[in-house]
């Protein structure tokens, strides 16, 4: 196949399912675009300060620039969206683009020709526990040598708190539940990832994506593994400590 100069993908995840880490990977291969989480907030001006624009740059401006961003130095484009982010963006697009059928038609109006990848997490006990303990430390992701990579507020004391787990957990299988739901209405067949291969052969993982890109998996040779988990005894603790209170879980 040869590639276009507008060529990409779309990212498809929910929060602490991998993809930061996938993310990193993809970038560092220098051919797979540098995908970004552009349309986090539910903020035209979040959008427009993320790519340095003036404060009354129209969407256009900030499509274009969020499309510069997600390529870098490379012919394609790389987009990470989270599911909680989708309903404004959507809405957004559709507004922009009114006379369009259908939400991949608009991606692809403001990006170019695109595929989706899935990235999801099977043990959703394990994900909710770690989106808690994430929120309550203000630590979001660490370095491979253990070093802060993203930290959203002071450093607080996690507390075990068996009915937000129970709540997370419902959200995520919403969440994943949601994207399912709309790749069938988009007529889109994604490559599906999940988070517990990803951790586990993160290479073999990244070579697969860019098989599915048909791009080069020979530019994995270099590429390491930038993050490091975040789960520990306690996480364990946790976990065994839900499921002896919820054995049905």
């Amino acid at each position: 196949m040869t590639r276009g100069a507008e060529d990409g993908y779309v990212l498809c995840t929910t929060p602490r399912s991998g993809s930061t880490m996938l993310c990193g990977m993809l970038r560092d291969t220098g051919m797979a675009g540098v995908p970004d989480s552009h349309f986090h907030q539910p903020s035209l001006a979040s959008w427009r300060q993320a790519n340095g624009l003036v404060a009354d740059a129209p969407l256009c401006d900030i499509l274009a620039a969020a499309l510069k961003a997600g390529r870098g130095d490379t012919p394609v484009f790389g987009l990470r969206l989270q599911q909680h982010s989708t309903g404004f963006f959507f809405e957004t697009l559709r507004s922009a683009f009114p006379d369009l059928t259908d939400d991949r038609v608009r991606l692809e109006a403001s990006f170019g020709k695109l595929r989706f990848i899935h990235l999801r997490r099977q043990d959703k006990l394990a994900q909710a526990i770690s989106f808690l303990r994430a929120q309550q430390s203000g630590l979001w992701h660490r370095h491979a040598d253990g070093r802060a990579l993203e930290r959203l507020a002071p450093e607080g004391t996690a507390g075990y708190d068996t009915q937000s787990i129970t709540a997370q957990i419902a959200n995520f299988e919403r969440q994943d539940l949601a994207w399912q739901n709309w790749f069938n209405a988009q007529g889109i067949a994604p490559l599906t990832l999940e988070y517990e291969t990803l951790s586990a052969r993160p290479l073999a993982c990244l070579r697969e994506v860019l098989g599915f890109l048909d791009l080069p998996v020979t530019a994995t040779a270099t590429v390491k593994v930038g993050t490091s988990k975040l789960a520990d005894a306690q996480s364990a603790e946790w976990a065994a400590r839900y499921r002896s209170e919820r054995p049905e879980e």
